[in-house]
């Protein structure tokens, strides 16, 4: 990405010592400038021949006049956590951020900040236009997970607000994401059950920020029982709050490859389902096993409507076997190239080469979906 303009305007001394610590030491790729007085901001925009993505600023110093300088976004720093609207004299809808988090969370908002696309947090409700995309499949080992994190980091990269939801009863989370230490989606799941109102609070507080990609996630849940024990009901509260929480451009779910009626009703509460499929007689089996299970389903429609058929591990000598798989009538659409390496893994973490043939494979689904 771009490197990005930031300035933190606030008279506390000791408070802008924190944040140097926090982002001018951490954040490389962000170009940060701390100022503790209106008079020197004036002198530095005024000098200052580049534009400013991002103007963090106490409400004490704020005034009218910064609206007419060349600021992409300013952003209220506030010392109350939970703020009430019109606090903030002369700023229609204004842009806040709570002062006194952790660094880590003030890295996510101002992260989501910079987000062109993202969903700006204001005081006033908008409307959530989050797609949930559901990657699955029936077949164990066809390279469902590294699709669904390829789609989010991907998104990330073009400056979306991404976050992935691992629903697997084996998660590899961590294999992909940084996990801090701290609650996971057990403590969500808790909730769901015994204390719905507060779970939108409980998911801003668990959910994590993985810098390296800027894709959120949860920590996987301590026990795969507790996903298993969730209604429809409870998936479908877990849905849309994380969409109202995060005001996301795209939720990936990485399910679980188990069968069944709960499993349909589940890939129902999702705006697009990619089935992945392979090669070999027992992806086969399990795709027909599958195909009956939607025909005799109450939302087949819906479904497969939702539905578009991915063929993983993609060789040429695999042609035919693509071509025979036809689901409710419905061919492979996208054939990701087999690789021996996909270099996914790095010393520093999870690593993706946009060049190779996989990752330009990947991108075109995501410009589709």
């Amino acid at each position: 990405m771009d490197s990005k303009t930031i300035y933190f305007v606030d008279e506390n001394q000791e408070y802008l010592k924190a944040i140097e610590r926090c982002l001018v030491n951490n954040c490389k790729e962000w170009d940060v400038t701390l100022i503790n007085n209106i008079r020197r901001l004036h002198e530095i925009l005024l000098s200052n021949k580049n534009k400013v993505n991002l103007l963090l600023i106490s409400e004490k110093m704020y005034i009218d006049d910064l609206k007419e300088l060349d600021i992409h976004k300013i952003a209220i720093l506030s010392e109350d956590e939970i703020n009430t609207r019109g606090k903030t004299v002369g700023m229609e809808k204004p842009l806040v951020v709570y002062k006194y988090q952790t660094c880590e969370k003030l890295q996510a908002e101002i992260i989501a900040l910079l987000t062109e696309e993202s969903v700006k947090r204001e005081f006033n409700e908008i409307e959530n236009n989050t797609k949930i995309i559901a990657v699955y499949s029936p077949i164990g080992g066809v390279g469902k997970t590294t699709i669904a994190v390829m789609l989010s980091i991907l998104a990330a990269y073009q400056e979306k607000r991404v976050m992935y939801l691992n629903l697997e009863n084996v998660p590899s989370t961590r294999n992909y994401f940084e996990s801090q230490n701290g609650e996971n989606l057990s403590k969500i799941i808790y909730y769901l059950s015994k204390k719905k109102d507060i779970v939108q609070d409980k998911i801003a507080k668990v959910q994590q920020l993985d810098l390296k990609h800027n894709v959120y996630f949860f920590a996987p849940a301590d026990n795969v029982d507790d996903l298993s024990t969730m209604s429809i009901s409870e998936y479908s509260i877990l849905l849309e709050s994380i969409c109202k929480v995060g005001k996301y451009d795209y939720l990936f779910i990485d399910f679980s490859s188990e069968s069944g009626s709960k499993m349909k009703e589940m890939l129902n509460l999702c705006d697009k389902i990619l089935l992945v499929v392979s090669s070999g007689g027992s992806s086969v089996e399990k795709i027909r096993i599958y195909e009956n299970e939607i025909v005799n389903s109450q939302v087949a429609s819906s479904l497969m409507e939702k539905t578009s058929i991915i063929f993983n591990k993609y060789l040429h000598e695999y042609n035919s076997n693509a071509d025979k798989i036809i689901i409710c009538d419905k061919k492979v659409e996208y054939r990701l190239p087999y690789e021996d390496s996909l270099n996914f893994h790095s010393e520093d973490g999870f690593f993706i080469d946009v060049n190779s043939p996989m990752q330009k494979q990947v991108i075109e689904m995501l410009r589709n979906i």
